[in-house]
């Protein structure tokens, strides 16, 4: 989470009239990550919530996404937020052409990468790929190709005029025809993350995980691809994918929810998937959209994890 929009606290009260919070003791902007603008909000009575306002997607990707955690909310999953709604009932604000969510604040933080949160991590990826959903509960779920990019997107971009040289290298080096043929392996599909970075993980002063936030690229797809995404930012040491903690992730992971045989073959292929389709969403953010020029170079972070992590692995 960051803060893009610098909204100033007469304007972020006003958001907040909308819902009837009043009495706004403190408003502080959250200065991690890499997209949104997000402020956590403290009332005179210590009530606290956490303002998120959109900078890069559409009202409707967004209203997908609140779909996604109702979905998830009527499952019982613990572990997303739910969205207050304001006092016209509606789960998205808009304020002078700007539009967003207001959450209850969780009295969590961020961890460092470890054994304990890495288990906690993968434990709670496979909660949220066990669980079951019907035909129907499905049918207003987007497809996580919608807002992330897969596998298809990763190669087809690789040819495309605005591809950055060192990109379409490392992506020749890496991904070779017998690789390729294993990623297009018709793989279990259910409701993916699709970015669950350490990052994106809430935890407990007791290393307990309470909450998985920010499922903007959230959708259905490959578990295998969700797996990949979340070992390619999570089991890292030295800023570079540990054998060890990546073992720990899927010794957890199948604890709670056994892989198939090819998704344990695929294991590798696919962390290189999550490291080439975080480094394209940057790409298409920061190097050609340039939201935010000081990271418009890095996406040449994860391409040389990947390349890193397959020369030494």
């Amino acid at each position: 989470m960051a803060d893009y929009s610098k909204f100033t606290d007469i304007q972020i009260k006003k958001i907040l009239d909308s819902y009837g919070v009043k009495e706004i003791l403190r408003i502080t902007p959250q200065g991690h990550g890499i997209s949104n603008s997000n402020y956590s909000v403290q009332t005179v009575s210590n009530t606290k919530f956490l303002l998120k306002i959109s900078n890069d997607k559409s009202q409707e990707q967004l209203s997908n996404e609140l779909t996604i955690l109702d979905a998830l909310s009527k499952k019982d999953f613990p572990l997303s937020l739910i969205p207050l709604k304001t006092l016209a009932g509606e789960n998205i604000f808009q304020f002078e052409g700007s539009f967003g969510v207001l959450f209850p604040f969780v009295d969590a933080k961020v961890k460092k990468i470890s054994a304990t949160t890495i288990s906690e991590i993968a434990l709670a990826l496979a909660k949220l790929h066990s669980l079951s959903f019907s035909k129907d509960e499905l049918e207003p779920i987007r497809e996580y190709n919608e807002v992330g990019q897969n596998f298809e997107s990763i190669s087809s971009f690789s040819t495309h005029p605005n591809c950055p040289q060192d990109f379409k290298e490392a992506y020749e080096k890496i991904f070779t025809p017998n690789r390729i043929k294993r990623i297009n392996h018709s793989f279990t599909s259910t409701i993916i993350h699709g970015d669950l970075y350490f990052d994106n993980c809430l935890f407990s002063n007791e290393f307990i995980l309470k909450k998985i936030i920010d499922f903007e690229q959230a959708g259905i797809g490959p578990r295998i691809f969700d797996i990949g995404i979340s070992i390619s930012g999570s089991c890292l040491r030295n800023d570079k994918i540990d054998s060890e903690l990546t073992k720990l992730f899927i010794n957890s992971y199948q604890k709670h929810l056994t892989l198939s045989e090819v998704e344990n073959q695929s294991i590798d292929d696919f962390i290189h998937v999550g490291l080439f389709s975080v480094a394209l969403w940057r790409i298409n953010r920061f190097y050609i959209g340039n939201l935010s020029p000081d990271k418009k170079m890095s996406y040449q972070q994860l391409i040389n994890r990947s390349i890193e992590y397959e020369y030494r692995s």
